[in-house]
């Protein structure tokens, strides 16, 4: 079974484009009703047709922002990894990004191998992607260590042991 990813998406263009690209990805009702392409293993949980309402303001002005799952990590579902076993319905994140004319950022983070991902891709297909790992921080008031994702602020974060929030202190 996989490690799930979670991330944000945002997608900006042309509000048609931007709608058309948003397809790629799987929605609740399955591939059986998908494009004849799509993200793999990159899951919207929700229907089309309620993501369509939700985004409905964003599409006017050529924006969306969502959140997606991937199975193991977005890179592996958008750039290398299930793409090549079948580009022909899985494509590659930049390629979409060309021919829809879209820019594309997303942010993950997976908390099974504690790592968090930086995704980048513009309107010409040109990639920026950077994996950070977790920092590893132990609890002020029981000792407990835990990994969180680098853009996370430490006054928000709760000890999952103590509940403490006596505060972190940085580790590694």
């Amino acid at each position: 079974m996989p490690n799930w990813c979670w991330g944000y998406v945002k997608v900006t263009g042309t509000p048609k484009n931007v709608k058309d690209f948003c397809k790629l990805f799987i929605f609740d009702e399955g591939v059986e009703n998908e494009p004849k392409q799509y993200f793999a293993r990159s899951f919207m949980n929700c229907s089309l047709r309620d993501f369509f309402k939700e985004q409905e303001d964003n599409f006017k002005i050529g924006i969306a922002e969502f959140s997606v799952d991937f199975a193991w990590s977005a890179h592996s579902c958008l750039i290398d990894g299930y793409p090549n076993k079948n580009n022909k319905i899985n494509p590659i994140l930049m390629d979409m990004c060309k021919k829809y004319k879209v820019d594309v950022e997303i942010n993950t983070e997976e908390g099974g191998f504690g790592f968090s991902e930086e995704i980048i891709c513009n309107y010409d297909g040109e990639l920026f992607e950077e994996c950070f790992d977790f920092i590893t921080y132990k609890c002020k008031k029981c000792g407990y260590e835990e990994g969180f994702a680098y853009n996370e602020n430490e006054c928000d974060m709760e000890c999952c042991e103590c509940d403490g929030s006596l505060g972190w202190r940085k580790i590694k």
